[in-house]
């Protein structure tokens, strides 16, 4: 997207896609510099690259560039990260049913007031595991499976996970 929101205190992942022969290589600019510091994780696929910032203060804000290269060209995208507001939290969130390998989960989110249609919330990214997986991960939750739940109405319709 050509334009992504953020918050002070929250993180953002800035996303940057391109097929290539051989595979390319990625570089990120901010406002046109290297970036710098410790306020930041690059992860790098074969085709792909994502750029995760932790939002520390305000001066993270504006132009981020992508550059793609391999030996037959480069190209460049811009992605406009502007302040947005915190998220609001599930207006409810709670377990329907527990099966042996599977949940329900009934989800419902706040309409957001003074912000606009493109900052409301359209979803939710649920992460689980079991009390085996937990202990054995020693409560490390970038282990956990994940599932996304996106919403119609501000209303999640109960899934099965």
């Amino acid at each position: 997207m050509p334009v992504q929101y953020a918050y002070v205190g929250g993180a953002v992942n800035l996303s940057c896609d391109a097929m290539g022969e051989p595979p390319p290589s990625f570089t990120w600019l901010h406002n046109n510099k290297g970036i710098v510091g410790f306020n930041h994780r690059i992860f790098v696929a074969d085709y792909g690259a994502t750029l995760q910032l932790q939002m520390k203060n305000a001066s993270q804000f504006g132009d981020y560039k992508c550059k793609v290269a391999n030996p037959l060209g480069m190209l460049e995208r811009v992605i406009k990260l502007r302040p947005g507001a915190k998220p609001l939290g599930p207006r409810r969130f709670q377990l329907k049913k527990l099966y042996t390998n599977g949940f329900e989960l009934d989800i419902q989110t706040p309409r957001m007031s003074n912000v606009s249609d493109e900052m409301q919330i359209y979803g939710y990214r649920v992460a689980y595991m079991s009390d085996t997986e937990f202990k054995f991960s020693a409560g490390n939750w970038s282990y956990a499976k994940q599932r996304d739940f996106s919403f119609h109405g501000g209303e999640c319709p109960v899934q099965y996970c």
